[in-house]
């Protein structure tokens, strides 16, 4: 079966100029570094299917769940059949309202800015699917090892990433037309001290395919990288003879000073070097068919880990009360996080989507910040040849990660960002790897 196939990017760079950025402490935009984008992937075949992804920092379920209705309706894509991600973008409007105290006690997000960032999403995927043609899609993987210097492992320095970069490949009749690039990494190379709106390291990426392959639509979708940043000691600096403890104390303050823009062009141009690698040699073909799973899910949430520090405790009940106030309170932007209190108690609903083209590629979209060695993991066991996962995919749950890393504390494990509890990873791995028996021959 020939598909059809269309693409478009559309930019969300908000006309106002002073507004709040996202991922660090409260601060506003002076300016523009460079645009960032909605795009959009739209796939036919006996399914239609539809991949955004946003240069955003996330999306919370309640906003992704009404742009899907609206999509639904104006396109007649099945909701479930739509996936809507942010790249966790630091350098992007504060899409969480989260940007100081003032976003835990009000509703931000009713903004100008804000409300065009969503009609511009809806509208790269009208764009994507009016320009759709006949074509074809093929991929490949690379392993990138710690001597790249691309990522690190920021809780554990030495630990090596192994999840790979992984390239989809899409051609017509004649030309190379698009590709979709996905890796593991924080959107991080620029600190707090950033006030410029940027699309961080993809940005970079992009460009760099889009100019080898012109005319060409890139796009990146990020990986499983709630422990993973970018590389931001100096090149020349031996890697075995850093101190890692020295860098990463804290909350990993001496390491983000080194953030930079040099950093942003070379981890995105470097990776974009390994993609347009692989798109020379990739081969193409034909999809013949696309199964779309969507799992609603239900994750108990606990905090309660033994040998806790009192100070890790204190957190937890300020972060447990002010949650269930706020969740109550409903006029706050906490109250969008996916609380629901059921007769077994405090619970995360949301959602994991899987899409699965031909027999050999699934997509898992994971609604959270997805620590890699549970990504790694995942993708060692997938019966599914060519696995990549996309985090932060059709809602925001925060950090989620291996029960075992409750060991070694941390403001991902017990701090506000860590809203699942500590068996929101072992939850939703399980609940993956039930899902890969589905895809398993008879």
């Amino acid at each position: 079966m020939t598909a059809l196939i269309g693409f478009a990017a559309v930019k969300l760079t908000p006309k106002e100029t002073h507004i709040p950025l996202g991922g660090y402490l409260v601060r506003y935009s002076t300016g523009v570094h460079d645009d960032i984008f909605a795009r959009t992937l739209y796939i036919a075949a006996n399914e239609e299917v539809l991949i955004i992804a946003c240069d955003l920092l996330a999306l919370y379920g309640v906003f992704v769940r009404r742009m899907r209705k609206i999509i639904s309706r104006k396109l007649g894509i099945k909701e479930n059949n739509i996936l809507i991600c942010a790249l966790h973008d630091h350098s992007a409007p504060d899409s969480l309202g989260l940007e100081g105290i003032g976003g835990f006690f009000k509703y931000t997000l009713g903004a100008n800015w804000f409300q065009e960032i969503e009609q511009k999403i809806i509208k790269s995927a009208i764009l994507a699917k009016k320009k759709a043609e006949s074509a074809k899609i093929g991929v490949k993987s690379k392993f990138l090892n710690r001597y790249e210097k691309l990522t690190i492992n920021r809780r554990h320095p030495e630990k090596e990433l192994q999840y790979n970069l992984t390239v989809f490949k899409i051609s017509n009749e004649k030309d190379m037309i698009a590709s979709v690039v996905n890796y593991a990494c924080h959107g991080t190379t620029l600190n707090r001290d950033n006030t410029l709106i940027s699309a961080e390291y993809p940005g970079y990426l992009i460009r760099k395919i889009e100019k080898e392959f012109k005319p060409h639509f890139a796009m990146y979708l990020n990986g499983p990288c709630g422990d993973i940043n970018p590389y931001l000691f100096p090149e020349h600096w031996d890697f075995d003879k850093i101190d890692f403890d020295y860098f990463f104390k804290g909350d990993y303050g001496d390491f983000n000073a080194l953030c930079s823009y040099k950093h942003t062009e070379r981890i995105g141009e470097r990776l974009a070097d390994h993609a347009i690698a692989l798109l020379k040699e990739i081969k193409t073909r034909d999809i013949e068919t696309i199964e779309v799973f969507t799992k609603k899910i239900e994750i108990p949430i606990s905090y309660n880990f033994p040998k806790m520090k009192f100070t890790d405790k204190l957190l937890i009940w300020f972060k447990s009360g002010l949650f269930r106030v706020l969740k109550g309170y409903n006029r706050s932007n906490i109250s969008y996080f996916s609380y629901i209190w059921t007769k077994k108690g405090l619970v995360i609903r949301t959602e994991l989507q899987f899409i699965k083209i031909n027999n050999d590629i699934l997509i898992i979209a994971v609604p959270a910040e997805l620590f890699s060695e549970i990504g790694e993991e995942l993708i060692k066991k997938s019966p599914i040849k060519n696995t990549i996962i996309v985090e932060l995919a059709n809602d925001i749950i925060g950090y989620v990660f291996p029960l075992k890393e409750c060991n070694f504390g941390g403001y991902e494990i017990f701090g506000l960002a860590s809203f699942a509890g500590i068996f929101a990873g072992t939850y939703i791995k399980n609940k993956i790897l039930k899902m890969f028996e589905t895809f398993k021959d008879p």
